[in-house]
């Protein structure tokens, strides 16, 4: 009897700036094909959504994408064909290709404030086991990820685990690198 996992969401922030290398895309690229089917979505937000950053591999496996507060026609490439002239430069403006949608399309959502943002997270609080937000004055360090991975409850690591196409158990089980 299979116990129903809730949906995760992993987000990659500044992740085009991650892909620079060529190490690091790869690994994106598996885990993004791997996770879905374990209830695991990955968000990833960066600055430059141009083509020689997001590359194909990863860029087929994001079927919705979205640019803000683009200033270059450059930096919507990663869309496809977006109408010359058409710059998302308003606050809350931006471009969107979603899945099963030939052409990207101008879109405008709710612009929240830096602050408003960090009201709602504090009013919400994290869900599903997953970890606080890193205490003030602590770094990450191999120390602190072994802490917040072995606070995660067991099935949560096993998906995470089984996404990544890591052993679930046995030699390794725990350990992060």
């Amino acid at each position: 009897d299979m116990e129903t996992l809730d949906p995760w969401l992993i987000v990659i922030d500044e992740g085009t700036l991650m892909l620079a290398d060529s190490s690091i895309a790869g690994f994106v690229a598996s885990a993004v094909q791997g996770t879905r089917q374990y209830g695991l979505y990955v968000f990833m937000t960066g600055q430059t959504g141009n083509t020689k950053v997001i590359r194909s591999p990863i860029r087929s496996n994001f079927p919705t994408r979205v640019c803000y507060a683009t200033e270059k026609p450059s930096m919507i490439a990663a869309l496809g064909a977006v109408p010359e002239g058409t710059l998302a430069d308003i606050p809350g403006r931006g471009w969107a290709r979603l899945k099963g949608r030939l052409e990207p399309y101008m879109m405008q959502a709710p612009y929240i404030r830096r602050d408003q943002f960090y009201k709602m997270i504090e009013r919400n609080g994290p869900k599903n086991g997953m970890p606080e937000a890193l205490e003030e004055g602590r770094e990450w360090t191999r120390d602190y990820l072994r802490e917040t991975w072995a606070s995660l409850p067991e099935q949560t690591k096993s998906a995470m685990c089984r996404a990544l196409g890591k052993a679930t158990g046995g030699q390794g089980w725990g350990e992060v690198d």
